[in-house]
This record gives C-alpha cells, sequence and structure tokens, in this order.
C-alpha cells in the first residue's frame, strides 16, 4: 500500500492538471464565441491551429525524448536540446513574420515551444504536483489576459494572452538556454528514438488541424462546423488516455510496471465516451440549437475514443521501452489514411462521412499498433 499510494497521487496530480487546463480551455472557447463574431472567430482558430503546427515543428521531437531519458537520469538532455530548440523555433517564427502575421504569432510560437519542453522535463522528472500547478496556473493567466486584453487590442489580444501565459512559466527552459551545451553526443545517441518521436508529434498536431485545411474548401463551411462540432467531444475524450499517457510513460520508461493504470484509463475512457453517446441525442438540441444534425455526427465521432485509448496505452508502452519504430509507423498510417477517407466518404456521405473516416482511420491505427505490440512482445518473451 504504502508503494502504490505515491503512483496513485502522481497520477492523480497529472490528471488534475491536464483535466483542468483541457476543461477552463473549453470555457474559454465557449465564452470567446459569445464576445467575437463568425468570421474574428474563424480568424482566431486559424491563427492557433497554424501556431499549434509550427509549434510541433519547432519541437523537432523533444518532448518525448526529454520524458522519457530524463526519467532515465540523463538530466543534461534538455541542455542538450536548448540550442537546437532555440534555433527551429525561430525558423518557424521567421516564416510567420515574413507571411505579414502579427507579431503576437511569434510570441506566441515562442512560448508554446518553450512552455511544452518546460512541462516535459517536469514529467520526466517526477514532479507531479508541479506539472499540475504549472498547467492550472498558466492556463488562469492565458483566460484572464486574454479576455482582458481583447477590449483593447481585438483578436490579436487574445493571442497576446496566449503569449504570455506560455512565457510566464517557461521561465525554467529560459534558465537552460543560459547555460545550452553545444556538445550534441546526447542528442545524436538518441536520434533515431527523436526522430520516431518527432513524426508522431507532428501526427497528432497535423491530425488536430490541418484537417480543417483540406474539408473546409472541398466540402463547405457548414459541414466542417458540424465536423468541428464532433471533433470537440473527441478532444474532450482525448483528454483521460493522454492523462493516462503523461503518467505511464515516464513511470514505465524508469522501470515501474503499469499495467493496470494502462487499463483503468481505457475503461474509463469508454464509459465517458458511452455517456456522450446516450446523452447527445437529449443536450446537442438544447445546448447548441443549431447543430441538431450534428448528434449522429458526435454520437459515430464518440466511438473513436476506444481505439484511440489503445492507442494511447501502447504508444506509452513501447515508447517507455524505447521501440519507436511502430509508433511512427502507426502515426504515419493514421494521417494517410485520415485524409485519404475524408475526401473519399466526404463526397459519399457528407459530415457523417466525415465521422467515419476519423473513426475508421483511429481504428486503423489501432489494429496495426496492437498487432505489433503483441508480436513485440512475444518476441522478447522467446528470446
Amino acid at each position: 500500500m504504502p508503494r502504490f499510494l505515491p503512483l496513485t497521487k502522481g497520477l492523480g496530480y497529472v490528471a488534475m492538471g491536464n483535466m483542468v487546463s483541457a476543461a477552463s480551455a473549453g470555457l474559454f472557447w465557449l465564452l470567446v464565441a459569445s464576445i467575437i463574431s463568425t468570421d474574428d472567430y474563424g480568424i482566431l482558430s486559424y491563427d492557433l491551429a497554424l501556431i499549434s503546427i509550427l509549434g510541433s515543428v519547432a519541437l523537432i521531437g523533444s518532448t518525448t525524448t526529454v520524458t522519457t531519458y530524463v526519467a532515465k537520469d540523463e538530466l543534461n538532455i534538455v541542455k542538450s536540446f536548448s540550442l537546437p530548440l532555440l534555433l527551429t523555433t525561430l525558423a518557424c517564427s521567421a516564416f510567420l513574420l515574413f507571411s505579414n502575421l502579427p507579431l503576437q504569432m511569434f510570441l506566441a510560437l515562442l512560448g508554446l515551444s518553450f512552455f511544452t519542453i518546460t512541462t516535459a522535463e517536469k514529467l520526466g522528472q517526477r514532479k507531479f504536483k508541479e506539472y499540475m500547478l504549472m498547467l492550472i496556473a498558466h492556463r488562469v493567466l492565458q483566460i484572464s489576459l486574454s479576455v482582458l486584453l481583447f477590449y483593447f487590442l481585438g483578436i490579436g489580444g487574445i493571442i497576446l494572452g496566449y503569449a504570455a501565459g506560455y512565457l510566464t512559466f517557461s521561465w525554467p527552459f529560459i534558465i537552460h538556454l543560459l547555460h545550452f551545451k553545444t556538445d550534441l553526443s546526447s542528442l545524436r545517441s538518441h536520434l533515431r528514438y527523436t526522430i520516431h518521436s518527432y513524426a508522431v508529434d507532428l501526427s497528432k498536431n497535423l491530425s488536430l488541424f490541418a484537417d480543417k485545411l483540406i474539408i473546409a474548401p472541398v466540402f463547405g463551411f457548414a459541414i466542417l462546423g458540424m465536423y468541428q462540432l464532433g471533433m470537440q467531444f473527441l478532444l474532450l475524450l482525448a483528454v483521460i488516455p493522454s492523462v493516462f499517457f503523461s503518467y505511464t510513460l515516464p513511470q514505465e520508461a524508469s522501470g515501474s510496471k503499469q499495467k493496470g493504470t494502462r487499463i483503468f484509463g481505457i475503461v474509463s475512457t469508454v464509459i465517458l465516451s458511452l455517456l456522450f453517446i446516450v446523452l447527445a441525442p437529449s443536450v446537442i438540441p438544447i445546448v447548441f440549437p443549431k447543430f441538431s444534425e450534428a448528434v449522429p455526427i458526435i454520437q459515430l465521432i464518440s466511438i473513436g475514443a476506444l481505439p484511440m485509448a489503445i492507442v494511447y496505452n501502447t504508444q506509452s508502452s513501447l515508447l517507455a521501452s524505447e521501440n519507436t519504430k511502430p509508433v511512427f509507423i502507426s502515426a504515419a498510417i493514421f494521417v494517410g489514411s485520415q485524409y485519404g477517407l475524408i475526401l473519399i466518404l466526404g463526397h459519399a456521405l457528407g459530415a457523417l462521412g466525415l465521422a467515419i473516416a476519423i473513426v475508421s482511420a483511429l481504428s486503423i491505427q489501432c489494429a496495426f499498433i496492437s498487432l505489433y505490440s503483441r508480436h513485440y512482445a512475444l518476441t522478447r518473451t522467446t528470446t
């Protein structure tokens, strides 16, 4: 029991930090929708999606690598990443500036990159309480400043508030920047792991944000709106497996098996998704009366929570054992099948086809990575 208690507390801290951060962000987006025009809401969504994608590019796979190897007591790996991460972030920022996009987007990108690597280090150090407090505090500051600055600067003020929230709590990484290492040998020794982690991070961000770049011009904004509402529910469901991923990766990387914890995460995700499916017909028409037609889309997309949870669960186990190849391949399979099925099923079935596309892509990814993981486990047992 004494040994189990700190594990439970650690998971509780990670869960609380992620859930409070995600819930407050969701409430914030509802608030924003009530105070700005539809066009401005679309512009803001596009700008933040672009920042998220560029942030994933700039991070060069460092987040998972840092969490995994800091947990293995390679504490200097963050300093080794400092200079490359700064250079890639500045390169992505230059794209924003040369594209004549507002300066606050540059600051938001800088803050996102620095804050993400800071929280990754906290997870690797297993400082779960600090991780929780940092997530909650940065989100509270982001929301407060964004609402305040909106009344002075418009939607640019919202982005500036986002940037300030990130940068304020990025000071641990900024300190690393002041003591960066020019010796990159530790990075070279983990190059394959980092490249595969990079591909996984990119695929996650592309799957979350790039699909709107396909759907809007091909199918129109009405269908995109219903699809996007369904995706918001899937993102809410994704909080649970992402919490367990964030907790189990450093634990298993340091040698602590987490099979029971991972199973509990999958079961919790399934229970919540069933609640969404059952309650959607009665709740959606009341809360979102303009989106009554989206009820079957939301129900169908919610089914995707099960394969998504299994993917998160299996990725955590494989990454902890430094087996990155199947994670990389499964991520590529998901992105490729998602975009292909969006075009095929979207033309055939409209918005419902888009929902089927995302669930099918998640199921294909789940089947591949689960079969590989089982084969990998059998191979290790016999050798």
